[in-house]
């Protein structure tokens, strides 16, 4: 990506990656038609990511941070289209009640409310719809080894949305990832999206800060 073409500037802080196992066939089958799942080595996960938003702005516009600054949780799988890889979103929670339309705006992904419960090396977030996630990790945590497994988890610049049976892509830019390796000492989760599916967790990432540039939406299907 053209660092320069960039239309929505953030920062994510305090961010916590959580993966997960999961089986094939059922993700296939809840990510939109024009998209292809991916997987590692034929095995599919899903990832839920825990993080604080500051200084979500438009170009040309200054952060306000009553506005710009809120906690946001993501839950994620891995798909490629036209040859590229990304990620496709399943939930989008954020805590405060007007930014799902101002996340709106910069994303079509399925953005809602939800209660968010942030402390030290710990969280908590409860959706609308029964959802109820909560994690408690140890501090600090050494720096993880650069994997191919890490690579492909996190290595991943464009975010695959639908809308009305289309496909678009957002494009991101940032640093390659610094990130750590994370300890749960508590891991539960409440998620009807699953259906009943179990989960293996995987492992767990985390970094500080982050700073993020997004283009525009472009539509590629």
């Amino acid at each position: 990506m053209d660092i320069r073409s960039w239309k929505f500037h953030q920062y994510w802080k305090d961010i916590h990656f959580f993966h997960f196992q999961v089986d094939s066939a059922f993700l296939e089958n809840q990510i939109p038609e024009g998209l292809t799942l991916d997987t590692y080595n034929g095995q599919a996960y899903l990832t839920y990511i825990w993080f604080r938003m500051e200084g979500l702005r438009h170009k040309g516009i200054p952060a306000i941070p009553i506005y710009s600054t809120f906690y946001q949780f993501n839950c994620r799988t891995y798909v490629y289209a036209n040859g590229e890889r990304g990620v496709y979103l399943f939930k989008a929670l954020v805590s405060k009640k007007w930014s799902p339309f101002l996340a709106g705006y910069v994303s079509s992904s399925p953005f809602s409310f939800g209660s968010f419960e942030p402390m030290s090396n710990a969280g908590r977030v409860i959706g609308k719809d029964g959802f109820d996630f909560e994690f408690s990790v140890e501090k600090g945590g050494s720096e993880a080894l650069s994997t191919p497994l890490n690579s492909w988890l996190l290595d991943r610049y464009s975010l695959f949305e639908e809308k009305n049976g289309q496909i678009s892509k957002l494009n991101l830019h940032h640093a390659p990832w610094t990130f750590r390796s994370v300890n749960t000492k508590e891991l539960s989760f409440q998620d009807p999206f699953l259906k009943g599916q179990s989960l293996s967790f995987s492992l767990g990432h985390a970094c500080t800060e982050m700073e993020v540039w997004l283009q525009s939406r472009v539509l590629i299907q």
